[in-house]
């Protein structure tokens, strides 16, 4: 990189990586409003999940890996994998209901954003 970019990490160690002190680091965790766009996206899927109990093949599951997304993510540092695997493993719950895989894409969306 080129040193005049500094885009350069020094400091407190996060993750592997270090931020340098005095840097925004609202681009690596996301902002206020980016966590409770989040928020918002989890539960308009529970939401979605409760309207469409009758049309899924097992609501209770979808509740749990839900329930376990919103867990990973309030960690202060979610593993990546688990996460694809939980938003995997929803996708493939919510069978052909559409307004339930729009909301798991939608919380997709915004976790790939956030959690590169």
């Amino acid at each position: 990189m080129e040193r005049g970019d500094d885009y350069s990490f020094h400091g407190n160690t996060v993750s592997g990586g270090v931020i340098n002190h005095g840097k925004d680091v609202r681009n690596y965790y996301g902002t206020g409003d980016d966590t409770s766009e989040l928020t918002r996206s989890i539960d308009e899927l529970q939401l979605r999940i409760t309207q469409y109990a009758a049309a899924l093949p097992d609501p209770g599951q979808l509740r749990e890996l839900t329930e376990a997304l919103s867990g990973q993510l309030r960690q202060g540092q979610p593993n990546r994998t688990v996460l694809r695997s939980l938003l995997d493993s929803l996708t493939a719950g919510a069978g052909g209901v559409s307004a339930v895989v729009t909301a798991v894409s939608g919380v997709a969306a915004l976790v790939s954003r956030l959690f590169p």
